[in-house]
């Protein structure tokens, strides 16, 4: 039905009431609707649409009398296909349909009244008779339509979560160090820190609190190093082969036994090796990577396996080491049936093997296959699809005549021995086409090296012509150089190279990328077939190959173009008659080898691009993916088809639109991490998303799967047992006795003292002279700086000498206590203030929590930016919020009433406020600069002009805040906010009078300690840096 038929209509200037609408809608269908929200099943809008649209849809499969969600999904399902059918594009809102949104179930209403007054055309028809004498439920009377959610959504149990916080398996989930108490739910056990933490009142706020503690980061540190030793001692699931590859790969020195190989293997594979890669392909499809002949010493040689797959976490593909299998033999029958043992032994389901990559020859990649293919008929192999360039010229080329490539050879022989150097002679042979290798190289380098002769033709002649004439080799060049098949040949390799050469192309990585283009790669391979066989077949026989892959229809002549409709590449190789028959066996032989290496058929291969790609997410048809999901056997049943089918059109209907820069990767985290464990919709995307992309190079891929983050606590571990070894043994640092004046009783063993410089920054709490500590004005967008709109200037970088990294004496540090201990001790989370001045958490669950940024109405001005502030009583009164407002620094004791989130930018922001007054202006750019700072957001194309990033400011607002969206500028933690001072000078008070003061007491001199004074003192007589430093 064409879409032109129909009218979309424009409800903007319909003033209809709500009460009207449901009364209209009530005599339409003759329904007993009372509010527009018990509208939102869709029933209603489906049996308009019948009404309209005749035939649009089946009315007997719309679900009048709805029970549950799904139900009001699947008559909206119904409502999208009517609309594709008919050519309407109207988006349609379900979620907020669903939970009874009124002001978008009044929009939607208002628009299909619109459209029905539009487009129908039916007069007669009795809506009760269409739907079967049924009625069509309010969904307010439903409680089963109340959404649930499935998922801990940790930020909104913090915001609105019960008063009382037991212990939850979800924080196992956030926190890696978190346990079950011994002592009860009311506790949570920190594994690090070896002790239990009181949870009961605040739950995820004391966790977050407790993560930020240096005590608590220096501990897991430890803990870390301690089970790395513990794992370096263990002895590794793979083969000795593999241990030796990694230390031969990664470590330039020499092996130093067998137990340092071991460790420095156990620190490349990671602590959870193998355990994290089997624990992730359990529930992910993943990929076999096979690289067979990496050498391994002088004579051996070894067959490395690794395991790829999604990483939904990680927003990104990720490549894992799991063995190295010794190379017994060259045909690959030993190493594939070694290859399925291994799977075997480290537990990786064969169900979720997805597909297999091998870039060893032919028959020991046919080996590796067949045998995988044992485990999982469904294997997809893609090491033809990145081949099949390479291979298709090869086979292209034995077809053609030897003169194009004597040609080639001749003119190699010349080029190295002739004393004389060409310039056009060198520049074509920089690459590697050889005497001996022209027929082996790449096609991406052939295509060029033709391409560039054809274009230095006419100088190539003239210059072999003037060699010396007793050199018969120069005279045979120059005479095939003037020979019409030759040059035609070459014109003709050009022209059917291109195609080939195009998808070569997109094979490589773009610049700064960290892997190719998957959906040009697949959108190539899916057009080579169609490309080459429009060159030589008729279209049905074209059609026809496509579908069956059979080759004698390419080399049936019935099925041939004529000699005229042949595509050669111009008129001059056209005048060439021998060469036409030349060219026709060209392109069978390579039309066949490219059917043979494509792994999936070039339907598929386009689907599959289809889906990925979320710019086509709605011209995809439910049909094509169902036909996606039962090709690679990821549907098994009819219900699962059924099943796919409906979460495929869920994702339709979703506004989860790809933001603007974000990569493919990063649109379909962001999809999967909303779709249930179990999704079908979800198993085929993780599987087309674990295919092999480019770079596949061996080395590339090692070095990533080799890239473990233990690595880097290693290199400490084993720094700081090099710095202990050399100071046991050199003879300056040996333990020595102190007997001083006045201990003679007491013998302490010492370390010798250490100068080092601490540079003094970023922390909040810093040592000063005499070991007191100051507090540091915190710097601009760094933790903390919410603190107080009214900044002073970042402070100056201060180097100390180190009083407190001196080695403390051995034997008495019983009650002493760690700089990391004191610095925790200070340290905004554990800080504790004057008894009736702490600052209270806003707990009356009403939102709104410390650190916010929010809009506020105060009476007499537009919405005003502010972020809210810590209560500065005992307690605050359910509902008020302390709000200090941008701009003029000024605080206010608002309802929560009077305040809207941040994120409804484009609701409260006022465009005549922001242009006549100044303050207004000056509040709104530094509420949008701490936004962006918390975003990570930047806004340098300015170039540090204000009003152009004011410009760039107001269009990141307007636009959603893309793309972390308004999570990204909530407090960093809320429970820092809670018992830190939100506006340190403007709530300080000076301290109390003391009452009795010792008038005859001499005042104490006020010293002051600064550069200069510090440089006098070291030029005073006898004096000397060492002295003051230490």
């Amino acid at each position: 039905m064409a879409s032109t038929a129909f009218v979309t209509p424009d409800p903007v200037h319909d003033k209809s009431s709500r009460p009207y609408l449901v009364t209209w809608m009530n005599n339409l269908l003759k329904t007993s609707f009372k509010d527009v929200r018990q509208m939102g099943s869709g029933a209603c809008y489906c049996q308009i649409t019948h009404w309209v649209i005749p035939g649009s849809l089946e009315i007997s499969k719309v679900k009048f009398d709805v029970q549950s969600e799904d139900d009001c999904k699947h008559n909206f399902s119904l409502l999208h296909e009517a609309f594709s059918k008919s050519g309407i594009t109207k988006m349609i809102p379900v979620e907020e349909l669903i939970n009874g949104d009124p002001q978008i179930n009044f929009e939607i209403m208002k628009w299909f009244k619109a459209f029905y007054l539009a487009n129908v055309n039916v007069e007669d028809y009795d809506p009760v008779k269409a739907r079967g004498g049924r009625d069509i439920s309010p969904t307010g009377a439903f409680p089963a339509l109340i959404k649930e959610k499935s998922k801990l959504d940790s930020e909104e149990e913090v915001r609105t979560g019960p008063k009382e916080f037991p212990f939850s398996e979800h924080w196992m989930d956030i926190f890696d160090w978190a346990e079950h108490s011994e002592l009860g739910e009311r506790f949570t056990f920190c594994r690090s820190c070896n002790r239990s933490l009181k949870t009961f009142s605040k739950g995820l706020v004391e966790l977050r609190r407790h993560v930020e503690t240096n005590k608590h980061k220096k501990r897991v540190q430890m803990y870390q190093r301690s089970v790395l030793q513990s794992h370096l001692s263990d002895q590794l699931p793979c083969s000795d082969a593999a241990v030796r590859f990694i230390h031969q790969l990664c470590c330039s020195g020499s092996a130093e036994g067998e137990l340092a190989s071991q460790r420095f293997a156990r620190c490349k594979l990671g602590l959870q090796y193998p355990k994290d890669i089997t624990s992730v392909c359990q529930h992910t499809p993943y990929c076999v990577y096979i690289y067979g002949g990496e050498t391994l010493g002088e004579d051996d040689t070894v067959s490395v396996v690794l395991v790829g797959f999604f990483d939904v976490g990680a927003s990104r593909h990720r490549i894992r080491f799991l063995d190295a299998l010794q190379s017994e033999d060259r045909v690959g029958e030993k190493t594939a049936a070694a290859v399925v043992e291994t799977l075997k032994n480290f537990g990786l389901p064969t169900h979720n093997l997805a597909a297999v990559y091998s870039d060893g020859n032919g028959a020991a990649s046919e080996h590796i296959c067949t045998q995988l293919r044992e485990l999982n008929p469904n294997i997809v192999s893609v090491g033809g699809l990145y081949a099949v360039a390479d291979a298709a010229l090869h086979a292209g080329i034995k077809e053609l005549s030897n003169q194009a490539q004597e040609l080639m050879v001749d003119m190699h022989a010349h080029h190295s021995s002739c004393s004389s150097q060409n310039d056009n002679l060198t520049a074509l042979f920089v690459s590697d086409i050889s005497a001996d290798r022209h027929l082996n190289t790449s096609c991406l380098t052939f295509c060029l090296f033709v391409t560039h002769v054809l274009e230095v033709w006419t100088d190539l002649i003239m210059y072999f012509k003037s060699c010396n004439k007793e050199d018969k080799k120069a005279k045979l060049i120059s005479s095939q150089l003037q020979d019409p098949k030759v040059r035609a040949t070459f014109m003709f390799l050009e022209h059917a190279l291109k195609p080939l050469h195009t998808f070569q192309r997109q094979l490589q990585t773009p610049e700064g990328a960290a892997r190719a283009d998957m959906l040009l790669v697949l959108e190539e391979a899916s057009s080579l077939l169609c490309t080459y066989t429009s060159y030589f077949l008729q279209p049905e026989a074209a059609a026809r190959f496509a579908k069956e892959r059979d080759a004698q229809i390419l080399k049936d002549k019935k099925f041939h173009l004529s000699s005229p409709e042949l595509s050669l590449g111009g008129g001059a190789v056209e005048d060439v008659t021998r060469l036409q028959e030349e060219a026709l066996a060209f392109y069978v032989a390579l039309t066949g080898c490219v059917a043979e290496q494509l792994p999936l058929s070039d339907e598929l291969l386009r689907s599959i691009a289809l889906l990925l790609n979320p710019r086509s997410r709605l011209t995809l048809t439910g049909k094509v993916v169902r036909e996606l999901g039962t090709e690679l056997d990821i549907c098994s049943s009819p219900e699962e088809v059924e099943q796919l089918t409906g979460e495929f059109l869920e994702y339709q209907l979703s506004e989860t639109d790809s933001a603007a820069g974000a990569s493919l990767e990063e649109h379909w985290a962001r999809v999967l991490k909303d779709t249930k464990p179990a999704s079908v919709f979800r198993q085929l995307v993780l599987t087309l998303l674990s295919l092999p992309c480019p770079p596949l190079q061996a080395q590339q891929l090692f070095a990533q799967a080799l890239d473990s983050e233990d690595a880097a606590l290693l290199s400490e571990t084993e720094d700081s047992e090099c710095d202990l070894t050399s100071s046991a043994d050199a003879p300056c640092r040996r333990n020595a006795t102190v007997h001083a004046e006045g201990l003679k009783d007491l013998n302490v063993s010492v370390k010798r003292c250490e100068v080092r410089l601490t540079k003094i920054n970023d922390d909040a709490c810093t040592a000063g002279e005499n070991g007191h500590l100051w507090k540091e004005m915190p710097i601009r967008g760094s933790y903390g700086w919410e603190s107080s709109l009214r900044q002073k200037p970042q402070a100056r970088a201060v180097f100390q000498a180190g009083a407190a990294t001196c080695f403390p004496p051995e034997g008495d540090d019983k009650d002493s206590k760690t700089q990391d201990e004191v610095a925790e001790e200070t340290s905004p989370f554990s800080k504790r203030t004057p008894r009736g001045r702490g600052k209270q958490a806003y707990q009356d669950g009403k939102g709104f929590l410390t650190g916010e940024l929010v809009w506020g109405k105060v009476k007499g001005f537009s919405w005003w930016p502010g972020m809210v502030m810590p209560w500065k009583t005992k307690s605050s009164p359910p509902g008020m919020r302390r709000v200090e407002w941008f701009g003029d620094g000024m605080f206010s004791e608002i309802y929560t009433e009077g305040l809207m989130i941040f994120s409804a930018f484009t609701k409260c922001f006022c465009k005549n406020s922001f242009a006549s007054l100044p303050v207004y202006k000056e509040a709104v750019y530094q509420i949008i600069e701490l936004a962006g700072e918390r975003c990570a957001k930047s806004f340098s194309e300015a170039e540090g002009k204000k009003e152009s990033e004011l410009k760039l400011m107001l269009s990141w607002a307007s636009e959603g805040f893309l793309p972390t969206g308004p999570e990204g500028f909530l407090p960093p933690d809320a429970a820092a906010h809670q018992d830190s001072s939100d506006s340190a000078m403007s709530d300080y008070q000076p301290p109390a009078k003391r009452k009795y003061v010792l008038k005859s007491k001499a005042v104490a001199p006020i010293i002051t300690y600064n550069r200069e004074s510090i440089r006098e003192k070291v030029k005073e007589k006898g004096k000397h840096i060492e002295a003051k430093v230490v």
